[in-house]
């Protein structure tokens, strides 16, 4: 993100609220930059993960990353609560049925 007054603010986007932009910066803190500071906005072509990683972590755990980033559920927005059928009139409660809640 290049501000209007000239700073450039590098970061993973995580949301936009009411025109603002929502960043994480490479230590996970959350920058918000207002929507009106904004001039310019590029994706990056380059990847935010380091380029030695396998040097990081060793080959040797490799194979528990993988597991780790394969088993992690994809983030997507929570949905919204599903509301609980109502019950129709003629429909018995379930105590009434014989059976317990």
């Amino acid at each position: 993100v290049t501000t209007t007054d000239g700073r450039v603010v590098a970061g993973l986007k995580l949301r936009a609220e009411g025109g603002d932009l929502i960043l994480a910066d490479a230590a996970g803190q959350e920058l918000r930059i207002a929507a009106a500071e904004i001039d310019a906005v590029a994706v990056s072509p380059l990847s935010p993960m380091a380029s030695n990683m396998l040097e990081q972590i060793g080959e040797r755990n490799l194979p528990d990353l993988l597991a780790y980033l394969l088993e992690r559920p994809t983030l997507s927005p929570t949905p919204s609560p599903t509301p609980s059928p109502t019950p129709s009139p003629t429909t018995p409660p379930a105590c009434a049925a014989g059976r317990l809640p």
